[in-house]
């Protein structure tokens, strides 16, 4: 069998969700901004901005922003700022910034704005496993997101879009569990690339 170059591509595939929900993916240590959409003019200096976060359906809600003002009780709160439209600003981000945020106005929840950060990390398993010179390496692809994620969600296809499920040459898929999907693949040159697609919902 031809041994060809394998191009990896994490295909994430989720339902959108409620109207008025955003759904935002990024990898560790980037900057992200998270939009409070159509603040009324009144509010442009965030005077009555307030930022919610819950990192899981069941854990409690922390106010990371308060009438404008950053918490700086929090850990982290260094890393956080307000935009000049009310936008959150993430400066870069870690696993626990991962959760459900609330653009509130306000005291009133009637007009949330709700933001969902998800981030995604990708890292060989064991952690010491070296793809450039093991003879094969497991991918480890986690996404760490508000909520649990649904069964075959997490997808790898090759270059030409085809998903990659069971055993083939080069690569063996080893499943997912909740957000946790595994692939291992055969070293096969020097050449080899990997490359992620982070759709925007």
């Amino acid at each position: 069998m031809a041994r060809t170059q394998l191009i990896l591509i994490f295909l994430l595939q989720f339902t959108a969700g409620i109207s008025g929900n955003r759904f935002l993916y990024y990898r560790l240590g980037n900057d992200v901004t998270l939009p409070c959409d159509d603040v009324p003019p009144s509010t442009t200096r965030c005077s009555l901005i307030s930022w919610l976060y819950n990192r899981r359906t069941d854990s409690q809600t922390t106010t990371k922003v308060k009438k404008g003002k950053v918490n700086q009780n929090l850990p982290g709160a260094e890393r956080l700022s307000l935009s000049r439209n009310c936008s959150l600003i993430i400066n870069n981000i870690t696993a626990e910034d991962a959760g459900r945020y609330v653009c509130r106005i306000g005291d009133v929840a009637e007009f949330d704005r709700l933001v969902h950060l998800n981030i995604l990390t990708i890292s060989p398993s064991p952690p010491d496993a070296d793809p450039k010179t093991d003879d094969e390496v497991t991918l480890k692809c986690s996404l760490l997101r508000f909520g649990s994620c649904p069964l075959n969600s997490i997808r790898w296809v090759d270059e030409k879009g085809t998903v990659l499920l069971g055993e083939g040459d080069g690569f063996k898929f080893d499943g997912q569990t909740d957000c946790v999907s595994l692939l291992t693949v055969k070293h096969q040159s020097s050449h080899n690339q990997q490359k992620i697609h982070l759709p925007v919902y």
